[in-house]
């Protein structure tokens, strides 16, 4: 059956096409991006340029959000349309939306029947608690007139600087130091590559620290001493260390002497997350919260068509109070289903001679647990819809939660022998972000449940 487009969707286009020409021939030039087809209550953003003293257009960094509205003649949306104004009806999930979004808001009516755009700044104090609104529209003094340079003047938009200094505030980073152990110990090996000395190891059942080989040295932050001299002479060709050094001061006496302190510390992470129930997928480079549980802890049913049921939560403790978070939850919508969960990828950066861990979260998606989605296209879709609503404090709730429930601010990695310590970062600074709206606490359950709104 052929696909049919409907006389609406062509409405709809002519009104992006007619708001795309006002922006490109505005002077200065109005920098329109179309955001993503997905019916969040915004259509698109617009930067503001300027010309500067060389004649030049340059964008300003101040950007408003475009909510888009097309109709033939009024339709559902216009009503008392009189020769000078109308009304536009609102409903209260756009303006719920539009009262919460942190920049300026601009509502766009394009009517078809008389190929006119009319922009208004929305009121962000308007009340949602009502079915609809009625928004009135001055068909003199809100008309987009093309070429005439007037947007503006429309809008009448007062911006204020977002940056605000003087006011003491705390950045929350997803940076932590490293504090190694005391020396690292360098061996003269019998092999080439870590597999044989797992092997051996494997076959022993015996414990053994973290380490690295390269170019049939052994590298581990432990004096290996401590280890059964029969298990030392099948690895190693001499059982005492040829050097002993401080990591600091290894690091600095050659550079590739970095990627050995690297490859340690990843080795020691490996098995501290898996200890704390956390796997790693080598083609994503990513670590994520295994499926342990076979059955669900809890359901949420969001419509006949679309529930969630939390199989894993972490359980950890901040500020004296104890606190529980889902991290993998299967979700239903229609007749498919799959996997989410909570995962993070790591990578080092070096300033100097100054090594620091970066946790940047993700999600991973799986099939049935275990087996990854195999589909890039939605794993991308799924990820730009939970994204699109994503904000600062989501980010830092997914670094705090991980790092109290590895142990908190300072949380250490151990192998059974050494310990390695991670110390978040933050850093206290004398500018802050002007607050535009009141505060809003997130809550990350219901988050989870917006995946498909």
């Amino acid at each position: 059956m052929a696909k049919i487009i409907s006389p609406q969707h062509i409405t709809g286009e002519k009104g992006v096409v007619k708001f795309a020409s006002f922006c490109v021939n505005h002077s200065p030039y109005l920098i329109f991006r179309e955001e993503s087809k997905n019916d969040f209550g915004i259509d698109g953003e617009v930067e503001l340029s300027s010309i500067n003293n060389d004649n030049k257009i340059e964008a300003t960094g101040q950007i408003l959000k475009i909510q888009l509205k097309s109709t033939v003649n009024g339709g559902s949306y216009i009503t008392e349309d009189k020769p000078d104004s109308f009304k536009f009806i609102a409903n209260s999930n756009d303006i719920e939306y539009w009262n919460k979004h942190l920049l300026p808001v601009i509502l766009v009516v394009y009517i078809e029947k008389e190929d006119k755009l009319f922009a208004k700044t929305i009121d962000k104090t308007l009340a949602s608690s009502k079915t609809n609104v009625k928004i009135t529209f001055d068909k003199k003094t809100n008309l987009l007139i093309e070429k005439q340079s007037n947007f503006n003047e429309t809008i009448n938009q007062n911006f204020v600087d977002r940056i605000q200094f003087g006011v003491k505030e705390k950045i929350f980073t997803n940076i932590f130091t490293i504090d190694f152990p005391k020396f690292i110990y360098k061996y003269d090996c019998k092999f080439k590559n870590n597999k044989a000395i797992y092997e051996i190891l494997n076959d022993e059942g015996i414990d053994f620290p973290k380490f690295t080989i390269k170019s049939n040295f052994l590298y581990t932050f432990t004096d290996l001493k401590i280890i059964s001299p029969t298990i030392l002479d099948k690895i190693l060709k001499n059982r005492k260390a040829i050097e002993t050094n401080l990591p600091l001061k290894f690091i600095q006496s050659k550079k590739d002497h970095r990627n050995i302190i690297i490859e340690i510390i990843n080795s020691h992470l490996k098995n501290f997350f898996y200890k704390k129930r956390i796997s790693y997928y080598k083609e994503h480079n990513r670590f994520y919260f295994s499926l342990i549980n076979k059955k669900p802890l809890k359901t949420k049913v969001k419509s006949e068509n679309k529930s969630t049921e939390v199989y894993e939560q972490i359980s950890y403790s901040s500020k004296g109070k104890r606190y529980q978070r889902s991290v993998v939850s299967k979700y239903y919508y229609f007749d498919t289903f799959f996997f989410k969960h909570i995962g993070f990828q790591i990578k080092y950066e070096w300033f100097d001679n100054f090594l620091v861990l970066i946790i940047e979260p993700k999600y991973h998606y799986s099939q049935d647990g275990k087996i990854p989605l195999d589909n890039p296209k939605r794993i991308t879709r799924l990820n730009n819809q939970i994204k699109v609503s994503e904000r600062n404090a989501h980010y830092n709730n997914h670094i705090t939660s991980l790092t109290n429930y590895l142990g908190g601010n300072y949380w250490k990695s151990t192998d059974g022998f050494e310990e390695i310590g991670f110390k978040r970062k933050f850093f206290d600074v004398n500018f802050g972000i002007r607050e535009l709206n009141p505060k809003k606490v997130f809550d990350e359950e219901t988050q989870q449940l917006s995946l498909f709104d």
